[in-house]
């Protein structure tokens, strides 16, 4: 059964765009229903990860980026929600940032499992702050501490 009955395959040049074309004053955010949730998960199994427009037709009141952002970054089976960073994935992320720069997308595909918007989290809520501690002249020659991470060290974007 087609949740859009017009739009068996996607064929929109817009659809992997991230950004919406109309410039609307930001709302509030609102929290996603389990019923949102579910017609989400039932679109991306119709239209796949690349069609934001034809999902997003499928969640009354979302947009496609609302749509991506909520699906890669919350319900997506292959990113690990609260597991622990290992000091491998820090040491990763902070060598593919100094390659990479900021682009969060490319480095988490080195980190399997990882979203870009979490990969993004751990850098600028602590390893940025470990990078600048490290580069400190006070701090030359004085060993840094590893702190975990808990889940609660994260801000979404």
């Amino acid at each position: 059964m087609s949740l859009i009955t017009s739009h068996s395959q996607c064929n929109h040049e817009s659809c992997s765009s991230s950004s919406n074309s109309s410039k609307k004053t930001r709302k509030p955010a609102k929290i996603w229903s389990e019923k949102e949730d579910y017609l989400l998960k039932k679109g991306v199994e119709e239209f796949g990860k690349n069609c934001w427009k034809a999902v997003s037709q499928v969640v009354p009141g979302r947009t496609r980026k609302q749509c991506r952002e909520r699906y890669l970054n919350h319900l997506d089976e292959n990113v690990q929600k609260t597991a622990a960073w290992s000091k491998e994935e820090d040491s990763l992320i902070l060598k593919k940032q100094e390659e990479l720069g900021n682009r969060w997308t490319e480095i988490s595909k080195f980190l399997p499992g990882r979203a870009a918007n979490t990969v993004k989290n751990r850098f600028f809520s602590y390893l940025s702050k470990l990078k600048e501690k490290r580069r400190s002249p006070s701090n030359v020659g004085t060993p840094s501490a590893f702190v975990p991470a808990s889940p609660r060290d994260f801000v979404v974007l």
